[in-house]
Order: structure tokens, then sequence, then C-alpha cells
């Protein structure tokens, strides 16, 4: 059975704060944070990241990601990830930290949404 992310924890278990690092190596998590969310408005747009996820299989990334972003939730539960952000209008990736042979696609949408709240937007 593939590995899924579960939505419904999220939908239980509220976002509350998104720590993000520009990333150094794939598989290895930068404790450099240069961007540090906590507003409701701008942690739901990492949550929406999650929830509009679709696994893709049959893909390597080659490439180091952009970022790595850690995601702490209410009931100080955390989950970290990495992000490979797409220019405008095209779709991103994402692979859960510990399970970095999974990988994401991010739709378009979200790509936007990601570009405006990471302040990439110039």
């Amino acid at each position: 059975m593939p590995y899924k992310i579960d939505t419904e924890e999220l939908e239980r278990e509220e976002m509350e704060r998104v720590i993000v690092a520009e990333s150094k190596l794939r598989e290895r998590f930068n404790s450099e944070p240069v961007l540090d969310f906590s507003d409701s408005e701008q942690v739901r747009v990492f949550a929406e990241m999650l929830r509009s996820s679709e696994e893709i299989e049959g893909i390597e990334i080659e490439v180091a990601p952009d970022f790595d972003l850690m995601l702490h939730y209410k009931g100080g539960e955390q989950e970290c990830y990495q992000l490979w952000l797409g220019q405008p209008n095209r779709p991103s990736a994402i692979t859960k930290l510990e399970r970095t042979d999974v990988i994401w696609k991010l739709p378009e949408h979200t790509t936007n949404r990601l570009i405006d709240v990471l302040g990439l937007n110039t």
C-alpha cells in the first residue's frame, strides 16, 4: 500500500507554526531558519499544501530541494518536509523527510500561494 499524507489527521491536529530554512542537502534538514510563520493565514497556506498534494510514482529528483519545512501542530507534534518550489503557475514537489522515497506533486495554485507567503513574488 503506498504511503499517503493523512489529511484526516491534519483536520484533527491543527498546524500552528511553520519554520522554513534554505535546503542545503537532500535528506538532511537545515536547522537554521530563515522564516518563521505563526500567523494563521500564513500557516494555512502550508496546511493547504499538504491537503492539495498528490503522490507521484516513478519519479526521482536529482537536485537539492529549495526549502526545508518544519511543521508544528497543536499538541507538540512536528513533521519535516523538503520542498522543491516550482516557477509561478507550475507544479512543485515535496517529500516528507523520513519518507524521501515518496514524492508528492503540488498543483500550480499551491505553488503560487507558497511563492506569495515566502515573499518570493518579486
